[in-house]
């Protein structure tokens, strides 16, 4: 019938999605390297310090008063949130199971 995709279409969409994505995580664990590489060698160790102190007391704060927000490793260096947050966007939602 048309408009109705047939056994075999979707099981070509389905391994084309799955072999890019598969293809694209190392490239996407490569800029994340490089960000944290880059936001490292910038910010001066007592600053970098600093922001992650700030980071887990806020944390902290928001989890006292109920509002609950994933955690992050307190060994996850200054500005590795934000990237993580921004490099998480690049999968569309349906395939986050799959990384």
């Amino acid at each position: 019938m048309p408009g109705r995709a047939n056994a075999a279409d979707t099981e070509a969409v389905d391994t084309a999605a799955n072999v890019g994505l598969a293809e694209t995580l190392p490239e996407v664990e490569a800029v994340s390297l490089r960000l944290r590489s880059e936001v490292s060698a910038a910010l001066p160790p007592e600053r970098a310090r600093r922001i992650v102190e700030l980071r887990t007391a806020t944390l902290e704060g928001l989890s006292a008063q109920g509002i609950l927000i994933e955690p992050v490793d307190s060994r996850t260096p200054a500005g590795g949130v934000i990237i993580d947050a921004m490099l998480a966007a690049w999968v569309p939602d349906v395939m986050n199971d799959e990384i």
